[in-house]
């Protein structure tokens, strides 16, 4: 599905600046500071919220349609009322990889990449790459829990018995 850049991205005023040393950091692409209480999407909320805007894209739904079944598909108020101000800023004429930077909740890889996407017409494999991207992070989260999960358990053991003597 080809999204209408004129249609949907009317402000996209590219600029040439020159990327100053923070952003050319290698873990800026990936992360961004947000601070711990006012998180409100974790790597299992991004890939589901990509996974699901690649089914609808792929399914041939604008991408106002899209924005606001995610917004009704929400549980929580704080993702809800996210999602809304994102598909605010796409219905007033910013572009999606601009409502998204504007939001602060997403890494400039993301915003980046979704930018690349819009630009060349071609954002439906580049929301299926960054889904893709999230089910590994966490897949690898989740082996490198289970892999310190048994050296941490003899750590304690030994702890304990040389406490108890």
């Amino acid at each position: 599905m080809q999204i209408d850049l004129e249609k949907y991205n009317r402000s996209s005023g590219t600029s040439k600046k020159k990327p100053t040393r923070t952003q050319r950091n290698f873990s800026e692409l990936f992360h961004r500071d947000i601070p711990f209480g006012n998180r409100t999407l974790t790597d299992k909320k991004k890939e589901r919220f990509y996974s699901e805007l690649h089914l609808l894209f792929e399914s041939g739904v604008a991408i106002k349609t899209a924005l606001e079944l995610i917004c009704n598909a929400q549980r929580n108020k704080k993702g809800a009322d996210l999602f809304t101000k994102i598909s605010e800023e796409v219905i007033s004429g910013s572009g999606f990889s601009q409502a998204l930077e504007k939001s602060g909740r997403f890494s400039t890889y993301e915003v980046q990449s979704i930018r690349i996407g819009e630009e060349s017409g071609n954002i439906t494999p580049v929301l299926e790459e960054l889904m893709l991207f999230y089910q590994r992070k966490i897949k690898l989260k989740r082996q490198f829990l289970s892999a310190l999960a048994y050296p941490a358990f003899v750590f304690l053991v030994t702890i304990g018995v040389v406490w108890f003597m």
